[in-house]
């Protein structure tokens, strides 16, 4: 089996690629059950939410909401993320930094 290729992100749109990511793995969990694409679910996040950086979690909602699908979204435990891990199914975990903690995260990928 080849390795997929990578996507090259574009500007602020991980979020996107993060939530098409996780919704993608858990659909092919699904027996039976045709998933949209990565590439049109991303492109339907950056459409919306544009490409200067978003929330994983609410376009993870807007993924299921939009293209109907059967999954769940929501905030949960720490517990309940070990669970879900150990059972494979993939998670979108999000954090926040300010504006000097920002740079000092970009710089660490520029070296």
């Amino acid at each position: 089996r080849r390795p997929k290729r990578v996507h090259q992100q574009h500007g602020g749109t991980c979020y996107a690629f993060a939530a098409a990511a996780c919704v993608e793995a858990n659909l092919c969990s699904i027996h039976g059950f045709e998933s949209p694409s990565l590439r049109a679910m991303a492109h339907h996040l950056i459409q919306k939410y544009g490409s200067d950086g978003g929330h994983a979690d609410e376009a993870v909602q807007e993924l299921i909401r939009h293209f109907g699908l059967p999954l769940q979204s929501g905030s949960i435990s720490k517990g309940k993320a070990e669970e879900a891990v150990m059972l494979e199914r993939c998670i979108v975990g999000s954090f926040y930094l300010t504006g000097k903690e920002w740079e000092i995260f970009s710089t660490h990928f520029q070296e």
